[in-house]
């Protein structure tokens, strides 16, 4: 009997709203404190780190979100349109027979870039969600995949991805690179209502959960 696609991206709202409200949170009680010379507020330097952090807890998470769908496509699991038919003909029967044909004998895969998740779901289906969304979001995603290996890696290649996802994204480079400044920093959204870039990636990464488990 077919299986419903449990509500990953339900999940996955929930874990990014928790990672921005914190920001959110902080951001309201450094403007309390601001009155009270005798409450020391967070410097810029640490402010900047909290909304790194929470920004790597988003793209964990979206990682995860990734991975669990997959998996559970490959299982003959449903989204509103049906399933995902898989190139072999048959799905597998179990999410541990269906990780193991994933890894290939490998101890783990990436899940950061777009463009291998969509060979990837190649080498898998006949045509899929991962696929299709991904190719119409892929600028986007490796964008904002630039933005996650900044914060993780210190090298000099990223570094320079970064200064490229934000000329691209915001049209400017972030001095000192500073990813926690750029996530940081007031945009707009797709409403024209001013937020910040931690959470206009936030809102877009849901977004594009819900339309691959629809």
């Amino acid at each position: 009997m077919p299986r419903p696609m449990p509500d990953f991206a339900g999940r996955f709202e929930k874990v990014s709203d928790r990672a921005t409200s914190i920001t959110s949170d902080i951001e309201a009680i450094q403007s309390y404190v601001a009155a009270d010379r005798t409450i020391k507020k967070l410097s810029v330097a640490q402010m900047e780190s909290v909304y790194e952090i929470a920004f790597m807890n988003v793209f964990c998470k979206w990682e995860d979100f990734l991975e669990q769908s997959f998996l559970r496509y490959m299982c003959g699991y449903t989204c509103t349109s049906g399933f995902m038919t898989p190139v072999s003909g048959a799905h597998y029967s179990s999410l541990a027979a269906a990780h193991t044909a994933l890894l290939g004998g490998r101890d783990y895969i990436l899940w950061h870039s777009p463009s291998q998740v969509k060979t990837r779901s190649r080498g898998f289906f006949a045509g899929s969600y991962h696929e299709t969304v991904l190719a119409s979001h892929e600028s986007r995603l490796e964008q904002f995949s630039a933005i996650r290996h900044h914060i993780a890696h210190a090298q000099e290649h990223a570094r320079r991805n970064f200064d490229v996802a934000t000329m691209t994204l915001a049209g400017r480079r972030i001095p000192g690179g500073n990813a926690g400044r750029f996530l940081r920093g007031w945009t707009v959204d797709s409403k024209g209502d001013r937020v910040r870039w931690l959470n206009r990636i936030s809102t877009e990464f849901k977004a594009v959960a819900r339309q691959i488990t629809p």
